[in-house]
């Protein structure tokens, strides 16, 4: 089956698309699109997306400028607390670490009948322990400055 092509498709497309039609057109055109079988499918159809682009137009409230502003301005805000309390929560989650890490020395430098100097001797008389702890100081400092700057990754 072979579709036939109208001469005048391009004019009726114009007229739906320059909402001229039916009104806004020639006489002339009217007549061809009522004996054309192509170029009459083609007005209703396209006269029914001009409607509805038209009701869709019609329907499209933008609020005021105030309005759009004000709601710009409460985002803005937001968004900068949201920037503000991420480092915050790092640096109170850091200052927890350093008071539970000195609340545990301040309890064994206070235990009563401790003889630091047997402490002493056995801590320093082991490299693997002073490496431990000197590895677990570094990483809570780390973490700790990380989490206070923001910089945590989260993946």
């Amino acid at each position: 089956m072979t579709m036939r092509v109208c001469e005048r498709e391009s004019e009726v497309l114009a007229a739906v698309r320059g909402g001229m039609w039916p009104t806004g057109c020639a006489e002339e055109l009217r007549v061809h699109v009522g004996g054309c079988a192509k170029c009459g499918e083609l007005a209703v159809v396209g006269a029914a997306f001009q409607a509805e682009r038209a009701a869709a137009v019609m329907e499209a409230r933008v609020g005021s400028a105030g309005v759009v502003w004000w709601r710009a301005q409460v985002r803005r805000r937001q968004a900068a607390m949201e920037a503000v309390a991420r480092p915050m929560w790092g640096a109170q989650m850091f200052a927890l670490a350093v008071a539970l890490v000195m609340l545990v020395v301040a309890g064994v430098v206070w235990v009563p009948g401790l003889q630091w100097d047997a402490v002493w001797a056995m801590v320093s008389g082991s490299a693997v322990l002073l490496c431990v702890a000197a590895g677990v100081v570094v990483m809570v400092g780390v973490v700790g400055l990380s989490l206070a700057l923001g910089r945590e990754d989260r993946g």
